[in-house]
């Protein structure tokens, strides 16, 4: 089976010199350049509101990962910027804007393994970056 990477660079508040005190901002004033590789080939890299992916992202690992994933954001007019794909054999990773194209098929340990790297890393990140308690903003929100 296949395995999806991942990076992020550039992370920015925007507007800068923004003072994040709520759950909200974080969904909306936080930016970075995600970049998603599938076994070493990159298939999305854009600049997005990640912490937004990361709250989508672990709403969907919360529900069991039923039926299919599809990140949409305010800050786009397109739909499908990250979409995971339920098939019988696992879940196919698109976009609607895509770098290269993948036919590789994710188990589901290969999508939960993301998941929970993107989860630790938004968590750790922007807590030494940024000052932010993402488990604290979000105890009342269950992301």
């Amino acid at each position: 089976m296949s395995a999806i990477a991942f990076t992020v660079s550039n992370i920015h508040i925007d507007p800068p010199g923004l003072k994040i005190v709520d759950a909200w901002q974080v969904l909306v004033n936080i930016d970075g350049a995600v970049e998603l590789s599938i076994d070493g080939t990159v298939v999305f890299a854009e600049e997005i509101n990640f912490p937004e992916l990361w709250y989508k992202l672990n709403r969907w690992k919360r529900d069991g990962y039923a039926g299919d994933f599809s990140f949409d954001s305010m800050d786009f007019e397109e739909t499908g910027i990250v979409r995971f794909e339920r098939r019988d054999d696992g879940f196919v990773f698109s976009s609607c804007f895509p770098k290269a194209s993948s036919k590789a098929v994710l188990d589901g340990a290969a999508v939960d393994a993301f998941v929970s790297a993107f989860d630790d890393f938004c968590t750790e990140t922007l807590t030494r970056e940024l000052g932010l308690d993402l488990k604290a903003l979000f105890a009342n929100r269950h992301p």
